[in-house]
C-alpha cells in the first residue's frame, strides 16, 4: 500500500499545540468582550489614550485569527494529513470551511469599534466637565483646558445638563454639583428682568439660557441621587418659576423671544427650541407633571406648531425664520430642533402623523454630504440676526454644533417607526459613519470651549443609552 509523504506543513505539531490554538482564540475573545465593558474600557483609555485604543481591536482579531490559523493546522494534520489524493484535498477544504465559518462568526459577535471606544470616554468627559469647576465662584469655567477661564452661568448651565445626563452620578461629584447649583443660584436677577444675562448681573436677561438652567435643574431631579427629600421641594419650586418665566416670554404665535420684549419680529429658533425642550423634559417628569396647570399643556402646543410652521424644506430650520431669502443650512439647529420634537412626541402622539414633522426626518437623511463635512464646518449666527426688534437689542453670536446633534438625531431616527425600513437602514449607516471619526471628534472636543464639551457628551451618552 502506498504510503503519503510527510506534510511538512505540520511537522511538529501536537496535541498542545491544539490546546494552544484553543486558549488563543479563547483569550482574544475574552480580551475583547472585557473591553467592551464600560469600567475596563475607560481603564483602557486613560492608560493608551483613544487613538492607540482602536488598534487594540484589531489587536485583538489578529491574535484571534492566529487562533484559528493553528487551530487549522493541528486539525488538518490529525483529520486529514494522512489521507493521500482527493480525499485529503476534500478533507483539508472541509476543515478550512468550518474554521472559516467559525472565524467569521466569531467576528461577527466581538464587540465592534469604535462603540466601545465612544461608550469609554463618556465618563472621562464628565470628569473633563467636573474638573472645569473655579474653585471660588464654584461656576463651570469657560474653556476646558484653560484654568485662568472664567466662570460662566450659560456653561455651568450647560456643565451640569450634560453630566447628569450620564448614568450613575459618582458620589465625590454629588457635592460640586450642588455647589454649581447654588452659583447658579446666586446669580440669577430677581428684580425686574428676572433670569440670567451673558455675563454677571448683566442685562438683557436672555431666554436659552433660563432654558439651559430649567433642563439642569430637571436632569437633576431626573437623575435621582443629587437631592435629599429636604432638598427637593425647593428644588421643584425653582424649576416651576423657571418655567413661569419661559412662559411669559412665548409669544402668542407660539414662538419665544430670546430676550423679555415679546413680539412676533423677535422670535428666533433656537430660543424657542430651548424654551419647548425645558418645558417638555418637566412634563414628561411626574414629580413635576403634577404641579404643572393646564397652561404648561397648551405651552408646549403652541410651540411645537410655532416650530413646525417655520420649517423650511429641504433647508431645514433657520435661526431667524422671520427673515427672507436665507440660502445658508443649519444642520446643528435642525438636528437639535428634531431631538426636541422626538422628546414632545413620547408625550403627544399626534406629531408622529404631522407631515411636517416626516418631511423634516426625511429632509436630514437626504443629505448625503452630511456626514463627510468637516468636524469643525459649523454653521454660526449671522450678524443680521443678532438684532432683536423692536429695539435692535444685539445678542451675542451663536454658533449650532452639528456633529454631536447629528449623531443624536441618527440614533433615534434610526430606530423610528415612522420612517421606512430604508430610511432607518440609512440612519444607521450615517450614524455608523460619524461613529468612525471619533479621532478627529475627540481632538476637537477635548481641547475646545466648555460648551462644545457639554452638548457632546450630552447627546453621546443619550445616543448610546437609547
Amino acid at each position: 500500500m502506498k504510503r503519503p509523504k510527510k506534510d511538512h506543513l505540520t511537522k511538529g505539531f501536537t496535541k498542545e499545540h491544539g490546546a494552544i490554538a484553543l486558549l488563543t482564540v479563547g483569550l482574544g475573545n475574552v480580551a475583547a468582550v472585557l473591553g467592551s465593558l464600560q469600567k475596563v474600557n475607560e481603564s483602557v483609555l486613560k492608560l493608551i489614550g483613544y487613538q492607540w485604543a482602536r488598534h487594540a481591536f484589531w489587536a485583538v482579531v489578529l491574535v484571534i485569527c492566529a487562533g484559528y490559523f493553528f487551530g487549522y493546522l493541528w486539525l488538518y494534520k490529525r483529520i486529514a494529513a494522512h489521507h493521500i489524493g482527493t480525499k485529503k484535498i476534500l478533507l483539508a477544504l472541509s476543515i478550512l470551511l468550518v474554521a472559516g465559518i467559525a472565524f467569521a462568526g466569531n467576528l461577527v459577535l466581538l464587540p465592534k469599534p469604535p462603540l466601545p471606544i465612544w461608550r469609554g470616554v463618556v465618563g472621562q468627559w464628565r470628569d473633563l466637565i467636573m474638573r472645569t469647576q473655579d474653585n471660588n465662584s464654584k461656576g463651570f469655567r469657560v474653556e476646558v483646558k484653560d484654568p485662568g477661564a472664567h466662570s460662566q452661568v450659560f456653561a455651568t448651565a450647560q456643565g451640569l445638563t450634560a453630566v447628569l445626563a450620564v448614568p450613575g452620578l459618582p458620589s465625590q461629584d454629588v457635592g460640586p454639583a450642588k455647589s454649581a447649583f447654588a452659583y447658579l443660584e446666586s446669580l440669577r436677577n430677581r428684580s425686574g428682568e428676572e433670569g440670567w444675562g451673558y455675563f454677571d448681573n448683566s442685562k438683557p436677561t436672555i431666554t436659552e439660557i433660563s432654558a439651559w438652567a430649567a433642563i439642569a435643574k430637571i436632569e437633576s431631579v431626573q437623575n435621582g441621587n443629587l437631592w435629599t427629600d429636604q432638598e427637593l421641594p425647593a428644588v421643584v419650586d425653582s424649576i416651576l418659576r423657571e418655567l413661569q418665566l419661559l412662559m411669559h416670554r412665548q409669544d402668542p404665535d407660539g414662538g419665544w423671544s430670546p430676550i423679555p420684549e415679546v413680539s412676533p419680529p423677535a422670535t428666533r429658533t433656537y430660543s424657542s427650541a430651548l424654551a419647548l425642550w425645558s418645558l417638555v423634559e418637566a412634563y414628561r417628569t411626574p414629580s413635576l407633571r403634577n404641579k404643572m396647570e393646564p397652561t404648561y399643556e397648551d405651552s408646549i402646543r403652541r410651540g411645537t406648531q410655532w416650530i413646525l410652521n417655520t420649517y423650511r424644506s429641504p433647508q431645514g430650520w433657520v435661526p431667524n425664520p422671520n427673515r427672507p431669502n436665507q440660502t445658508e443650512s443649519y444642520p446643528g439647529l435642525t438636528a437639535q430642533v428634531l431631538f426636541v420634537l422626538s422628546r414632545a412626541e413620547k408625550d403627544f402622539p399626534y406629531l408622529r402623523d404631522d407631515s411636517t414633522f416626516k418631511t423634516a426626518k426625511q429632509d436630514f437623511l437626504k443629505d448625503t454630504k452630511l456626514v463627510e463635512r468637516s468636524i469643525s464646518d459649523d454653521s454660526h449666527l449671522s450678524d443680521r440676526d443678532q438684532y432683536i426688534p423692536p429695539s435692535d437689542v444685539q445678542i451675542e453670536g451663536m454658533t449650532y454644533l452639528w456633529v454631536p446633534w447629528s449623531l443624536l438625531a441618527y440614533r433615534s431616527l434610526s430606530t423610528d417607526d415612522s420612517l421606512s425600513k430604508e430610511e432607518r437602514e440609512l440612519a444607521a449607516k450615517n450614524l455608523a459613519k460619524l461613529y468612525s471619526r471619533y479621532v478627529e471628534v475627540f481632538n476637537r472636543i477635548e481641547t475646545g470651549a466648555t460648551y462644545n464639551l457639554a452638548e457632546s457628551l450630552f447627546c453621546i451618552s443619550n445616543a448610546l443609552k437609547e
